[in-house]
């Protein structure tokens, strides 16, 4: 009896032990969060870019490949634009066949800079940024659109508290 607890226990052990590792993997993870949400009082931004369909690999190798990796390059402050910025890519076209992609910054951090133009300023030499914003602009059907909000006191179901 005791050898079956016994084993029963290490069994558990070694269950637990694994998931611990896994978690801990996910939470080191590049795609782990890496900061908090807004929580009530906080500005959010919505940022919608209308990407042409014929530009939208040209436009995720943009942001992608690009853009977010050159971040690495901005001091730590700056970087926390990014770390609270999230993108959303279309699941399906919209109806004029553009493609709409979301930069969501939950929450904004006040004195940080998240226009892209000026990011590029800071993160190439000059030419190299003004060829890289034109890479961006092209992949436009039109203006993006701005949006700011304020995150309200009510977040997730009932059961959050």
């Amino acid at each position: 009896m005791k050898t079956k607890m016994h084993k029963a226990g290490v069994s558990l052990l070694i269950i637990l032990l694994t998931q611990v590792w896994t978690l801990s993997a996910f939470a080191q993870d590049g795609n782990a969060v890496k900061h908090r949400t807004a929580v009530e009082g906080d500005t959010v931004w919505v940022v919608v870019n209308h990407v042409k369909p014929e530009k939208r690999e040209q436009f995720e190798r943009f942001v992608y490949d690009i853009f977010w990796p050159a971040a690495k390059k901005l001091d730590p402050k700056a970087q926390r634009a990014f770390d609270n910025t999230r993108i959303l890519n279309p699941a399906v076209a919209e109806a004029d066949g553009t493609f709409t992609y979301v930069f969501l910054m939950d929450p904004l951090i006040s004195g940080e800079d998240y226009w892209i133009d000026s990011l590029l300023g800071k993160m190439f030499p000059e030419k190299e940024a003004e060829e890289y914003y034109r890479l961006f602009r092209d992949a436009l059907a039109r203006d993006g659109e701005h949006y700011a909000f304020v995150q309200s006191r009510y977040w997730g179901g009932p059961s959050k508290k």
